[in-house]
């Protein structure tokens, strides 16, 4: 999925993001606002900002202690008395989409705080085909309307979700299981890292506003081929299940499962199998493989021994 939630447990990786990107090097003194900073990407784009030398307000919910160039804020969608010092003296905002119902309000409202910032959404593959009333287009139109100057990010389904709790990690784990409703269409997996590459490139690079960038892997993978990959690398097998639309939102609140199921109804209708150029293009790197990915986390999918 494209989701980025927070995560306070989250693994560091033992590939380094920095270096990845030419536009981190233009990355000058300007102050970025980084919401959902513990995040998949959110955390990624901290540590690329702040080895360039970037000062970084890291928005959470559950902020730490300062260090270095990062300053902890207080974050928080629900709470509006947040907004105001998470913006302060920022110059761009990195603006993890939030999952609630009612985000482009919310959306609009935030980014009108801060009129004169660059924000860099981050959205998903495909929002661009929907219709202009769907919630995933409310929400990108509430920024290009809000905001000064503005880059969407859409990537395609983060490799991460195969080592996430909240998603596949358990089902891998404990059960030998990737259940992915895919109605045998392809998705073309992307590393939060790469998508961390890109955002700064956004961020740092004037020249790519008003752009709207899909970040996806170097291939797309059935189901199968990915469940391969995760079996070659933890030396158990690990069979792939194609559950229905209804069965994989079935755990959800109502309006919560219908922004799920619509997103896999794109996924059977092949709107995640597009592969693009674009890390390549703005990164000068070939974007990371899930292959590799899986190959760095293969200790995590290993059947728990007691």
């Amino acid at each position: 999925m494209t989701h980025d939630a927070d995560a306070r447990s989250a693994p560091r990786w033992p590939a380094a993001t920095a270096g990845r990107i030419d536009g981190v090097r233009a990355v000058n003194a300007a102050r970025t606002l980084v919401t959902g900073g513990r995040g998949k990407t959110g955390r990624e784009v901290v540590q690329l900002l702040t080895e360039a030398g970037a000062p970084v307000n890291a928005g959470t919910r559950r902020p730490g202690t300062p260090h270095d160039l990062t300053t902890p804020v207080r974050f928080d969608w629900q709470d509006r008395r947040t907004w105001a010092e998470a913006v302060a003296d920022v110059e761009s905002i990195f603006l993890m989409r939030p999952d609630l119902e009612n985000a482009p309000e919310l959306v609009g409202e935030f980014v009108a705080q801060a009129p004169g910032a660059h924000v860099v959404l981050l959205s998903e593959q495909g929002a661009g085909t929907l219709a202009d009333s769907s919630w995933e287009r409310q929400v990108e139109i509430a920024v290009t309307d809000a905001a000064a100057s503005w880059t969407l990010v859409r990537p395609s389904w983060f490799h991460q979700v195969m080592d996430d709790p909240r998603f596949y990690l358990t089902a891998i784990r404990d059960h030998g299981v990737l259940p992915i409703s895919s109605a045998g269409a392809t998705i073309a997996f992307v590393d939060a890292r790469d998508i961390a590459a890109i955002t700064v490139a956004s961020l740092s690079d004037r020249a790519l506003a008003g752009e709207a960038i899909t970040v996806t892997g170097p291939d797309a993978l059935s189901i199968a081929e990915a469940a391969a990959i995760v079996s070659d690398v933890s030396e158990r097998e690990v069979r792939p299940t194609d559950p229905s639309r209804d069965e994989a939102t079935a755990a959800l609140e109502p309006w919560l499962a219908g922004i799920v199921g619509n997103m896999i109804e794109r996924v059977h209708e092949g709107v995640f199998s597009e592969v693009t150029d674009d890390v390549l293009r703005l990164t000068r790197f070939e974007p990371r493989s899930l292959a590799t990915f899986a190959s760095e986390r293969a200790d995590v999918w290993r059947p728990v021994r007691g």
